[in-house]
C-alpha cells in the first residue's frame, strides 16, 4: 500500500480527498460500497456532470491501484483494505499533517485516526506522544480535558 500518494493527493487535491471521505465514510459504516453510491454523494457536492463522473472514476481507480481499494469482480462494489497500520513515528507525523491540512481545521486526537479520508491506514499506538515531538503540529487541551490536534502555521 502506497501511503505516500495518498497522503500527498488528498492535501493536493480537494476533489481527491472528498472521494476518499466519501469512500471512507461508507465503506467504514457498511463495509463496502457501490461505485453507485460515491457517484451519487458526488454529484450531490459537485452536480450531475460527466466530468464529475469520470473523474470520481479516476480517484476510484488510483486507489485501486494503489493498494487501499478492492473492486469486485462485477466491478460495482469496493471494498477497503484492513488496516495498515503505520508505526514509525515519521509517518505517523506526516500522515497527521496531511490529514489535518485535507481536513482544514484542528482534529480531536481521538478522532484523528478515525477521519474517513486516511483509510485504510491506522495511525498506531502512543499517538499522543508521537504528535508531542513534532515541532509543526500542537497538541493541547480544550476546555473539556480533550486533546486537540492541529497544525502550527509560521505568520
Amino acid at each position: 500500500m502506497s501511503f505516500a500518494y495518498s497522503g500527498m493527493a488528498i492535501v493536493t487535491y480537494p476533489f481527491f480527498a472528498k472521494v476518499a471521505e466519501i469512500i471512507g465514510r461508507l465503506t467504514s459504516l457498511q463495509g463496502d460500497c457501490t461505485t453507485a453510491e460515491v457517484h451519487r454523494r458526488m454529484a450531490e457536492i459537485y452536480g450531475e456532470r460527466e466530468g464529475t463522473r469520470r473523474m470520481t472514476n479516476m480517484v476510484i481507480q488510483s486507489q485501486i491501484d494503489w493498494g487501499t481499494l478492492d473492486r469486485s469482480e462485477n466491478r460495482k462494489t469496493l471494498t477497503r483494505k484492513k488496516i495498515f497500520a503505520l508505526e514509525r513515528p515519521d509517518l505517523v507525523r506526516w500522515m497527521t499533517k496531511a490529514v489535518l491540512k485535507s481536513v482544514g481545521r484542528p482534529v480531536g486526537l481521538g478522532t484523528l485516526e478515525a477521519q474517513p479520508v486516511i483509510y485504510p491506514f491506522g495511525l498506531g499506538e502512543n499517538l499522543g506522544f508521537v504528535l508531542s515531538s513534532a515541532h509543526d503540529i500542537d497538541l493541547r487541551a480544550d476546555g473539556t480535558g480533550s486533546q486537540i490536534v492541529s497544525l502550527i502555521t509560521e505568520q
